[in-house]
């Protein structure tokens, strides 16, 4: 296990850090500060735009972002195509808005429920130096655990001065 998450820290140049109370996961560009904690790593590799990705111990409840190069400049309409496909899909948007965390980091936030399976989502996107980045929680049902994946949105944010 030790071995796979040093090779994931590797391979995409994230480093993981930890204190008594806080883990995180960093970049040269973005941070999340809150991840979900205790949840087993997947394997990324040569899956399309997926950074990186959690499963929470239930397997009920995922956690994952996506990064995209040179997206349209425009995180509006990238959310509006985003969410134009989702209901193509069978999901009712209960919520979409844009979001500010903090000066360098705003974005937009989706929350949708599939119509059919009742699976939920939480999704929050942001656009930086031409790089469209997407951290999604989603969950068979809604509990403690994804809960505490929304949690894990919040606390991202895209380090200054990138």
């Amino acid at each position: 296990m030790l071995k796979t998450i040093c090779l994931f820290i590797l391979l995409f140049c994230v480093t993981a850090h930890s204190s008594l109370e806080e883990t995180f996961f960093s970049n040269a560009e973005f941070q999340i500060l809150n991840p979900p904690k205790n949840w087993t790593h997947l394997e990324v590799t040569g899956k399309n735009e997926l950074f990186f990705a959690l499963q929470s111990k239930s397997k009920d409840s995922s956690f994952t972002l996506r990064t995209f190069e040179n997206p349209d400049p425009s995180l509006k309409k990238n959310a509006v195509s985003w969410l134009r496909d989702y209901k193509s899909y069978g999901f009712k948007i209960t919520s979409s808005k844009p979001v500010k965390f903090n000066n360098e980091t705003y974005g937009y936030q989706i929350q949708a429920l599939h119509k059919k399976s009742g699976k939920v989502f939480n999704q929050y996107m942001s656009i930086k130096n031409k790089k469209l980045l997407v951290l999604t929680c989603q969950s068979n049902k809604p509990n403690k655990e994804f809960n505490k994946c929304n949690e894990s949105l919040t606390s991202f944010s895209w380090k200054a001065n990138q």
